[in-house]
């Protein structure tokens, strides 16, 4: 009720209330009563009255009976009066080190909870900071502040209100990146709960800061969306600022646009009074020195046609008629020509605007006319009827009768209706002139007769529904002057709409006003269909005030909730089964509608046991659905997501580029108990509870239950659900270490996205597939593919070059190509790759991706560091070193001092980069290739550290990377059984799963230390083991010298050490073998781009063989990857075995087959 009281009538009840206390002596009343008071004036704008009533309940504070966080609460509402913010923020130092001190349960009575004070402290400490201009102070304020609100499990709408200011103090601050995000996770929050208002602020937010990143399209996007938001539940602030910044965000070309926009914004600020934004805009207006033709051409017509937004609209919304802003225009021009300074523009009251038409008819010499004297009859019989206006439409027809006693007249009214009577009686008198509007008394009269027939069918509705709303409208009704009889009527009929002997009954004290609202309203009723509702037996309805905290979050929820915890409580003792589940489903609904998911769930929980133990009883379609909208929700949030250093908790579902941050053990508990919870709500599970189910299990590491349902999901959908289906099975495939599997999953993945079209979000779907697929082709050691997938990507990607979406997509794969491209051996090409993946990280200011550019870096110097690839030639160096000296010129210095210093510097920078924005992944990655320049007994806890990290999140494939680091980390401090136990553990996860760079390099160091140890036979199979994978993937290497021979670098370790064991253990036939196979590969290499002809004259069959064999040769000498190139490969080797049958020594030499020691000697002894 008090909620919905006007303000000048709110602060009249507590004025008395009050001055009533003190009257009597109840100073804790009085306390309690001006503390509120002292609040109502502070947001009302009355500062100097609030102050005065603040200073006297700081008076009374010491006769009262409230504890020390009262005290502190009414202090901290003082010091948000203060003019003073550098002595506030003083003040506050000294309350907070004051609020150590003070017991959380004081054991004396409060006003305000502590959790409440700490907040409303903080909140005044953000405030004072940002006035201030110190953004650190303000930021760290309203951390707190949020994190009170987390701790108490605040509704997201409710933190959302407090990350907004936050995300403004951010931008302020210069941290632009962590202002986009959390305006980001903001906006997510807003949409969901359908706040176009707030929305609107936080997408004006996002376009300023699209402005000073120099993006004038995305600021542009960003302010068209802010204006049409801003129309839609306008706000004269926000409105007129919208204008504002999109006159500064357009082009300097677009000269009239410009000027249309701040002319918009100037009406709309100088109508709402608001001088400090009048002289702002009216400032850079004229800053741009619009010509005189230019002004003389602008009227309202142009003004709305040019900025593109229903300008005329804001006359109903706003009270700013089209009369009044051709008037307010019309002065700007003139001040614009003469280059004067505007006046603030004086303000009108809502009220005032809505009944200016009925007073401007009211003004001497227009009442008199006959057309306006029946309309004017017309308009105060329709305001009539309506019982908020039935008194002062009453007296409005006494004044235009001719009754000017305002002693007599005023008696009942309000203080909003005594002013709106006051100005009437004085225009009609003639002693102030009529005011001015633009709409005349008939379209008045339309808009009243709508809103009128809106409330009548609102209230008929309500008589059958019984709602709360229609229940607190009647109390409103009840406490004016004359309208218990009306109420009592209504109160009668609700619940009973037809039962008309009420009617009666209340006839002879309804006056002819409420009779004729009385007579619309049962004709209304007879329109509607008579209902009948179900109301379970047993079914309370909880107090008002409780259902009120809990809709709006206010303070006593948690208590609210506990009582109607006991109502259900004795419902399902009483066995009233379904009055419990009716219950609980509308808290539920209430809690959920401002996402507060975490009260909701315990109440979630005990409706699936209802459900449960209820034979027959099923929940309602909006309740399954309100619940698995919470379930898809929460495991969204635990999702790998984008957290930059200054983000906090405010993490977007949707960010500025993969960022990949870990969820917590307690968020992840708490999205599995609503997936579960969901799964239980309905008879069977529904697809986006399901597709939660997987997510949930591939975060916290259940990954055969992800693979399971995943496969169950994969297997039923079809459509649209198909593509996201196959994404979440070979997602769970690889993350349990299960490739093989996930490759014919990803193959279905790119053929349904190349065929989808070619709209934006299809060409994204495809981009998106090549790339996934070509990381697991890498990950097969089937390069071929991967590459031609990658270049396929960036070719659909190249589509779109401005789209940031597209961008976004593209960055990762441009550093997936550079990876590639350097284990293939071609070190300009990869770096060039990097450096344009570098560039689109920084401009769309994604910070981890410039943290895996640093790791890519580190990574090539690393290895050249070590010996393990060749120091780059003369044309590699320039393009290195310049993509060095463009992620920073300092780094210049470093460069001199060789490729470790540089590769340790890249490293360790990466490394803090990836902590800085909370990326789990990208860490222990950067962390990974670190440890390889560190000492062993430096980098074995380092490697430990990204062991737990891996197994933490059930990252299989990385684990396997690690385990042979930590290996041989052991090996090098000489405990070679912790070595061999670390190798045969990643070779457990790598070998079954094919992860072909794992399995050979844990191989070929297990191998390494048999043969050091002795243990010929065993090295010897862990060397075949490496030498049988390496030949199994060396069809898919690209036909290249720098791709060959980056391969034969790679793995030479392989065929060394098995031919070493054959010649030690005295094979030395097989390790011959060994020598020619590895020389007869290479031969295989040369011939392939070499032209040789048969040694026999071609027959019919055999014509045909070498036809097809050119066909393919044709194929591999385009050097183009890809599958094709691969198939050409293996059809070679099926046409070799058939033409050896008509030319033995063609075949042989175009298949390079190795020559054994027997044949050999055989030769030399003929």
């Amino acid at each position: 009720m008090v909620d919905h009281l006007r303000a000048p009538e709110l602060e009249r009840i507590l004025r008395l209330a009050f001055e009533k206390c003190l009257r009597k002596g109840e100073v804790d009343g009085a306390v309690e009563f001006g503390a509120n008071l002292t609040s109502h004036l502070t947001r009302s704008g009355s500062l100097d009255a609030a102050r005065e009533i603040n200073s006297r309940v700081r008076e009374l504070l010491p006769r009262a009976s409230y504890g020390p966080w009262t005290a502190v609460a009414v202090e901290v509402q003082g010091l948000q009066l203060s003019p003073r913010n550098d002595a506030v923020l003083d003040r506050l130092a000294l309350l907070e080190r004051t609020l150590l001190r003070i017991a959380e349960h004081s054991g004396m009575a409060e006003l305000w909870p502590p959790y409440e004070v700490r907040e409303q402290l903080a909140a005044t400490g953000a405030s004072a900071a940002r006035e201030e201009c110190n953004w650190v102070l303000s930021v760290a304020y309203l951390d707190r502040q949020i994190s009170s609100l987390e701790r108490r499990h605040a509704s997201q709408t409710s933190i959302a209100d407090v990350q907004l200011e936050r995300a403004m103090a951010l931008r302020d601050s210069g941290e632009d990146d962590a202002a986009d995000t959390v305006l980001l996770w903001c906006e997510e929050t807003y949409r969901e709960s359908g706040d176009a208002y707030r929305l609107a602020a936080v997408l004006g937010g996002r376009g300023k800061i699209a402005w000073v990143r120099g993006d004038r399209d995305a600021a542009l996007r960003f302010q068209a969306e802010t204006l049409r938001l801003a129309y839609i539940l306008p706000q004269p602030h926000l409105v007129g600022t919208a204008h504002r910044h999109m006159a500064d965000y357009l082009p300097d070309d677009r000269v009239p646009e410009k000027l249309a926009h701040a002319l918009a914004a100037l009406i709309v600020h100088r109508f709402a009074g608001n001088a400090q934004e009048v002289a702002h805009t009216y400032r850079e207006l004229t800053d741009r020195d619009p010509s005189p033709q230019l002004l003389a051409t602008a009227d309202m017509a142009w003004l709305t046609a040019t900025v593109g937004v229903p300008f005329a609209s804001l006359g109903k919304a706003l009270g700013l008629t089209r009369r009044k802003a051709e008037q307010i225009l019309a002065e700007l021009l003139i001040l614009l020509r003469d280059r004067t300074t505007p006046a603030a523009a004086d303000r009108v009251g809502e009220l005032t605007r809505r009944w200016a038409p009925v007073i401007a008819a009211l003004a001497p010499g227009v009442r008199e006319r006959h057309a306006v004297r029946r309309s004017l009859d017309e308009h105060l019989d329709v305001r009539a009827r309506n019982p908020e206006w039935t008194t002062l439409a009453g007296v409005l027809r006494q004044v235009r009768d001719g009754a000017r006693d305002l002693d007599r007249l005023l008696r009942g009214l309000d203080p909003s209706d005594t002013a709106v009577l006051r100005l009437a009686v004085a225009v009609a008198s003639g002693s102030v002139p009529a005011p001015d509007t633009g709409t005349d008394l008939s379209a008045a009269t339309a808009d009243a007769r709508h809103r009128y027939r809106r409330l009548v069918q609102a209230m008929a509705a309500g008589a059958h529904a019984d709602t709360i709303q229609h229940r607190r409208w009647i109390d409103h009704i009840a406490s004016l002057s004359d309208g218990a009889a009306v109420a009592s009527l209504l109160r009668e009929l609700t619940g009973r709409p037809h039962h008309t002997a009420v009617v009666d009954r209340a006839w002879p004290n309804l006056n002819p006003d409420q009779r004729a609202f009385v007579t619309d309203l049962l004709a209304e009723l007879q329109l509607l269909p008579a209902k009948v509702s179900f109301t379970p037996a047993g079914f309370v309805i909880p107090r008002v005030d409780d259902l009120d905290a809990i809709r709006y979050g206010t303070a006593g929820q948690d208590q609210a909730l506990t009582r109607i915890g006991r109502l259900v409580a004795k419902q399902r003792a009483n066995g009233h089964y379904a009055a419990a589940e009716r219950l609980l489903s509308d808290i539920v609904l209430l809690l959920l509608s401002r996402l507060d998911t975490a009260r909701a769930l315990p109440l979630v929980e005990q409706l699936v046991v209802l459900r449960h133990r209820a034979p027959g009883l099923t929940l309602d379609e909006p309740v399954v659905a309100a619940i698995t909208d919470a379930a898809v929700r929460q495991a969204a949030r635990v999702q790998p997501e984008g957290l930059l250093s200054l983000v906090g908790t405010a993490v977007p579902s949707r960010t500025p580029g993969y960022l990949g941050v870990s969820a917590s053990p307690h968020a992840l508990r708490h999205a599995r108990r609503w997936v579960e919870a969901a799964e239980a709500a309905s008879d069977r599970p529904r697809v986006p509870v399901r597709i939660a189910d997987v997510l949930v299990s591939l975060e916290s590491g259940e990954l055969d239950r992800a693979v399971a349902t995943a496969e169950s999901l994969a297997a039923e959908t079809d459509g649209r659900d198909e593509s996201f289906a196959m994404g979440l099975l070979a997602r769970s495939y690889r993350q349990a270490g299960r490739l093989l599997e996930a490759l014919p999953v990803h193959d279905r993945a790119v053929a349904r996205a190349q065929a989808a079209g070619s709209s934006l979000g299809q060409l994204l779907n495809s981009t998106e597939a090549l790339a996934a697929r070509a990381e697991l082709l890498v990950q097969l050691g089937r390069d071929h593919r991967a590459l031609a997938d990658l270049r396929s990507a960036l070719s659909t990607a190249a589509t779109l070059p401005d789209d940031p979406r597209m961008l976004l997509a593209r960055g990762p794969i441009e550093s997936q190509l550079g990876v590639l491209l350097d284990r293939l051996g071609d070190l300009p090409e990869a770096v060039a790759a990097h450096h344009r993946s570098w560039a689109i990280a920084r401009r769309i200011g994604h910070l981890s991706g410039q943290a895996n550019q640093l790791h890519v870096l580190g990574a090539i110097f690393g290895r050249i560091a070590t010996g393990r690839v060749r120091s780059p030639g003369s044309e590699a160096m320039p393009a290195l070193a310049g993509m060095l000296l463009d992620v920073d010129p300092m780094l210049k210095a470093v460069i001199d001092r060789g490729a470790d210093a540089v590769a340790e510097v890249l490293l360790r920078r990466a490394v803090e980069a990836f902590r800085a924005v909370h990326n789990d992944r990208g860490w222990a990655a950067a962390a990974h290739d670190l440890s390889n320049l560190l000492p062993a007994a430096e980098g074995l806890p380092l490697l430990e550290d990204i062991r737990a990290a891996g197994e933490r999140c059930g990252d299989r494939l990385s684990l396997a990377t690690t385990l042979t680091s930590i290996g041989l980390k052991h090996h090098q401090l000489g405990d070679d059984a912790k070595a061999e136990d670390a190798y045969r553990t990643s070779l457990s996860i790598s070998l079954p799963a094919g992860f072909f760079g794992a399995a050979v390099s844990a191989a070929v160091h297990l191998a390494e230390l048999h043969r050091a140890g002795g243990s010929l036979r065993e090295a010897e199979r862990w060397y075949r083991t490496a030498v049988t994978m390496i030949e199994r993937t060396r069809q898919e290497r690209p036909y290249d010298d720098a791709a060959r021979i980056a391969y034969a670098g790679e793995n030479q370790d392989a065929f060394n050490g098995l031919i070493t064991c054959l010649r030690e253990r005295g094979a030395h036939a097989e390790a011959y073998a060994v020598v020619q196979q590895a020389k007869s590969r290479a031969f295989v290499d040369l011939l392939a781009t070499a032209e040789l002809g048969p040694t026999r004259q071609p027959t019919d069959r055999l014509a045909e063989l070498l036809a097809e064999e050119r066909a393919a040769l044709q194929v591999i000498r385009g050097r183009a990857p890809g599958p094709d190139t691969v198939a050409a490969a293996d059809r070679l080797q099926e046409l070799y075995a058939e033409i050896v049958r008509w030319d033995p020594q063609y075949a042989a030499l175009r298949q390079g087959v190795p020559m054994t020691a027997s044949d050999a000697r055989s030769l030399l002894v003929t």
